[in-house]
Parts: C-alpha cells; sequence; structure tokens
C-alpha cells in the first residue's frame, strides 16, 4: 500500500484492568485498524466440549447458563476506520467493528492522545492514547503530522498530509 504508516502495541502491566489489555493500533495511509485482546484467557470446559473454537466454547457456555464465561470470551473488539473525512477533517470514524455501537463513532477524541519520551527526536518512542501507554514500533509520520493526526495541535490536518494519504 501507499501513504504513510504507524504501528502502535499498548504497553501493559499485567494488572488485567480493563485499560490494561493486550491492543494494537495500525495506520495505513487513511486507514486504521484496531485490535484489542479480552480481558480474561479463554476458560476451560473439559471433555464435553467439541472442537472448533470460541464458538464451541460460547456455546458451551450457554448451555451451561455461564452468561460470565459468554461475556469474557466475547469481549475482544476488532474496528477498522478512516482516520480523515473525505474534506480531510480529522475524525477517526469507525466503519466497521466486531462491536457494532462502535461503528459511527470516533476511536480517537480530543485529548485522548499525547505525545510521550519525545527526548528531542522527531517522532516519539512513546503516546499515551485512551489513559494506557502505546509503543510505536513503525512510524512513517513526522511529529507534526502524528500531532495533527491525534489531535495534539491543529484540529485539521493540512493539503501537505492530507494529499500523502
Amino acid at each position: 500500500g501507499k501513504g504513510p504508516y504507524l504501528a502502535l502495541r499498548r504497553i501493559t502491566n499485567g494488572a488485567g484492568s480493563a485499560t490494561d489489555r493486550e491492543s494494537l493500533l495500525i495506520v495505513v495511509g487513511n486507514h486504521f485498524a484496531y485490535a484489542r485482546d479480552r480481558n480474561h484467557p479463554l476458560p476451560e470446559f473439559g471433555s464435553r466440549l467439541k472442537a472448533g473454537g470460541c464458538a464451541n466454547l460460547v456455546d458451551a457456555a450457554f448451555e451451561q447458563e455461564d452468561r460470565a464465561s459468554m461475556v469474557h470470551m466475547l469481549d475482544l473488539e476488532g474496528s477498522y476506520g478512516e482516520v480523515c473525512d473525505g474534506s480531510g477533517r480529522v475524525t477517526w470514524e469507525v466503519k466497521k467493528s466486531t462491536l457494532p455501537w462502535k461503528e459511527g463513532r470516533q476511536l480517537i477524541v480530543p485529548n485522548d492522545a499525547h505525545l510521550l519520551d519525545c527526548q528531542g527526536k522527531d517522532v516519539p518512542q512513546t503516546l499515551q492514547i485512551f489513559g494506557s501507554k502505546w509503543k510505536v514500533f513503525e512510524c512513517s509520520f513526522t511529529r507534526s503530522e502524528l500531532e495533527k493526526m491525534l489531535y495534539i495541535g491543529e484540529m485539521k490536518r493540512s493539503t501537505t498530509i492530507v494529499s500523502k494519504l
């Protein structure tokens, strides 16, 4: 694909809280993908379970009337969207998601993100998003482009940034 890219991974501390889940945020051009893991490991259902993955685990939990296990198994997220709308305005709009109520909403809103650990470098080593620290694995955006994309500074990307996407 063409366009700038950004790859982030949430830094977890093993606390198991809702804000401490394994997560990835990938941006390529104007598209983003967000993946968040479950907060709990998959439960064991013993020999009563047939092969077939998570769907069979949920079916087994349903048969056992184990609502908590069903919720734990389905509590993960995969979302896709666009960083900017057609006019170049930063929106982070979720287009498709495993959590349908998130579709049409913003993944990142103003004041959600902060650059950390810049130490004189153009691109930071760490960001803070959703109240958690994220490690920057790959980034071809400049610091200025990141600030605009993450609502730090101007609320609208310049034509230079939009034309790159």
